[in-house]
C-alpha cells in the first residue's frame, strides 16, 4: 500500500502538499514513459531494445505551486 503522507500533507497545507503530490506522481510516471521509449524494462535484455538507459539526473520544473525537482531518465541514443 502506498504511503498516505502526500495526502495528509495536502490536507494540512494545500500548497506544499500539492507540490509533493505532483512531484511523486510525475516521478512515478516517468519510469513508464522511459519504458515506452526504450521498449524494455531496466536491466532487461531484448532484441526489441531501442535505447540504453544511462541513469537519472535531477531536473527542475516550474509549476503554479513552485519549482519541483524530478528524476529525469537519461538515454544514450536520444534525449528524453
Amino acid at each position: 500500500m502506498q504511503s498516505l503522507e502526500p495526502v495528509i500533507n495536502y490536507l494540512v497545507d494545500p500548497n506544499g502538499g500539492l507540490k509533493q503530490v505532483i512531484t511523486e506522481f510525475l516521478n512515478a510516471v516517468m519510469p513508464f514513459e522511459a519504458y515506452l521509449h526504450s521498449c524494455v524494462l531496466p536491466y532487461e535484455r531484448s532484441p526489441q531494445r531501442k535505447a540504453h538507459r544511462s541513469g537519472t539526473r535531477p531536473r527542475t520544473l516550474k509549476t503554479r505551486v513552485g519549482e519541483i525537482t524530478l528524476d529525469k531518465h537519461q538515454f544514450r541514443e536520444f534525449p528524453f
